[in-house]
């Protein structure tokens, strides 16, 4: 038996099946990015997605140090507008 028989052509694909898991994931891939970006769209552009983002946000920055954050009266009515009644940062 010659070592020319065991080795494989590299131009033959080593597992034939696996185009089709591919092109499976790389779908469910771009599906997933597409939805992200849609709700991450939504999320911005929308004054109650804003705030959502900002309270979640203050609320794990709360959670992960020793500050507490205490937003009152918060609003946005456009992309780059805030306004907020009271804003208060505490150490614990």
């Amino acid at each position: 038996m010659s070592s020319e028989s065991n080795n494989q052509n590299p131009s033959q694909p080593v597992l034939p099946a696996a185009k089709p898991v591919v092109r499976l994931f790389t779908l469910i891939l771009g599906s997933l990015l597409v939805v992200l970006g849609v709700a991450t769209g939504t999320l911005i552009y929308s004054e109650k997605g804003r705030i959502w983002l900002v309270q979640s946000l203050v609320k794990q920055v709360n959670q992960t140090t020793d500050l507490n954050i205490t937003i009152l009266g918060l609003s946005t009515p456009a992309l780059a507008q805030w306004q907020a009644g009271s804003i208060q940062v505490q150490r614990h």
